[in-house]
């Protein structure tokens, strides 16, 4: 297959893919509750900053 083949069908590919994202709703990629948000803020927000305190 030839360069501009490649091309043409990965931008094909491409926008193809880009339509379907485009159409899913906010529901579609599920809700983050309290529980998840605190998670995730220790584990990126607080332990490192401690870990930067306690090994200075």
């Amino acid at each position: 297959m030839d360069q501009r083949a490649f091309e043409a069908a990965l931008r094909e590919e491409l926008d193809k893919r880009i339509g379907e994202v485009s159409g899913y709703s906010d529901d579609a990629f599920g809700h983050i509750g309290t529980g998840e948000m605190l998670v995730v803020f220790l584990t990126c927000v607080l332990l490192p900053v401690v870990l930067v305190l306690v090994t200075r």
